[in-house]
Formats: C-alpha cells, sequence, structure tokens
C-alpha cells in the first residue's frame, strides 16, 4: 500500500513505537520490500532499537539487489546502536498533525540516564530539504549523520563515538571537562579496511569531525570512530 515511500511509513511507526522505549521494549526496524530504502528506514531505526532486513539478495520487487554502498550503512550502524534496551526518544524538528506529513520525524535524539547518547540528525530540516540539522547547543552538522556514545556517558562526555555519515560535510558537537583533549579520527571503510587516521583538537569546547561517504580511493565509508 505504501509502494516507493517504504522509508516515510516507517518513520511514522517509529514515532509511536519510540514511545516504547520507556517501558524497555525497543523497536526492531525491519523492511524487505525494496532496498532502495532501507539506508533510510536504518537511519531512523538506530535511534528506537535496532537494524532489521529482509530484503531478497536476489532482486526485490523493483529488482534491485544489495549494493556496497546500502550494506556499508547497515555496517556502520551496527557499529554505533545501543545495548540498553530502556530509553526516551525525543523527536526533533518533527511535524506532530499535519494530515499527510504529521507523526513523522526527520531526526531524533536518544537519551539514556537524562543524557543523549545518541543522535539522527537528517540535514535539511524535513524529508528532501538543504539546511543544515542541529540539536540544542549540543550538536550541528551540514551532512545527515548518526553519532552514538559507545560508552554510559553521553556524547558530550564520551571517550568513545561512532558516526555514520549520509553525506559529505562536517559534524560538530560539544564536549566538555577532560573529553576536550584532542580526539582520534579512524575511518572504518567497505571490506573491513581502515582508511585515514587523524588526530582533531577540540577548539572553543567544539570538536568538528569531517564527514565524507568515501575515501580516497572511492571505496563506502561504512563509521568514523572517534577515541579521546
Amino acid at each position: 500500500m505504501c509502494a516507493k515511500e517504504y522509508d516515510l511509513e516507517a518513520n511514522r511507526r517509529f514515532f509511536f513505537s519510540g514511545l516504547l522505549g520507556e517501558i524497555g521494549m525497543p523497536t526492531y526496524g525491519s523492511g524487505g520490500y525494496d532496498w532502495s530504502t532501507m539506508p533510510e528506514i536504518w537511519f531512523d531505526s538506530a535511534a528506537v532499537g535496532t537494524l532489521g532486513s529482509l530484503n531478497s539478495f536476489s532482486g526485490d520487487e523493483e529488482d534491485e539487489r544489495p549494493t556496497p554502498e546500502r550494506v556499508a550503512k547497515y555496517n556502520g550502524l551496527a557499529q554505533l546502536l545501543r545495548p540498553s534496551n530502556t530509553f526516551s526518544i525525543r523527536p526533533i524538528a518533527a511535524d506532530y498533525v499535519s494530515p499527510t506529513r504529521g507523526a513523522r520525524s526527520p531526526s531524533w535524539a536518544r537519551m539514556e540516564n537524562g543524557e543523549v547518547v545518541l543522535l539522527a540528525l537528517r540535514a535539511g530540516g524535513g524529508f528532501g530539504g538543504k539546511e543544515a540539522a542541529k540539536f540544542a547547543d549540543l550538536a550541528d552538522t551540514s551532512a545527515s549523520v548518526v553519532v552514538a556514545s559507545k560508552t554510559a556517558e553521553g556524547i558530550e562526555r564520551a571517550s568513545r563515538l561512532a558516526v555514520v555519515p549520509y553525506g559529505d560535510g562536517e559534524l560538530r558537537i560539544r564536549r566538555v571537562g577532560a573529553e576536550m583533549k584532542p580526539a582520534e579520527i579512524i575511518e572504518h571503510a567497505w571490506g573491513n579496511r581502515l582508511g585515514k587516521s587523524v588526530s582533531i583538537p577540540v577548539k572553543d569546547g567544539t570538536l568538528a569531525i569531517p564527514l565524507r561517504e568515501r575515501t580516497d580511493d572511492g571505496s563506502p565509508v561504512e563509521w568514523i570512530e572517534v577515541n579521546t
């Protein structure tokens, strides 16, 4: 019934099912009808629970198949999923009441123990826009991105972060306390290969992480490891 708009309908499902995180019930972000919308479904799934896919490897209803770029998104997001099953979801720039776009949110914040531990920021301020995305004064980005703490601490204090870029640009994160020391940035590329590793200082309390979807040799970037 929602052919070619599976991602939009999944987003609406997550809008409501995200409430279940309050009682310890994460959402399984399944898909299986076409491959083209799966990266966007996984983008929204990351905040509310787990990834999923029932897609055929021999071709979907549009005769499309998994590509390195699509599988790279899955592999990268799998690195930043949170292990806890109790959390709060805060929609960002959501449309609550429109008849066609209502009960959908372009971006999400996941909170645990009062701290933001994951942000899925879709650039454009909505679906298909071009504006930068941000959350309060914690983070802003010029490209769609998912970033999560890989520790029990929130994003601004965690010593380890995982980042999955959905475009080329820059992610800026506020950092506090001892976590303001320089960060080691390591790219993980398609084929379980390590890419470029650089050290980036925190300036004026902000860590600026460069985002790109491909390495210098054209391989898809799966995720970016950030260590402080």
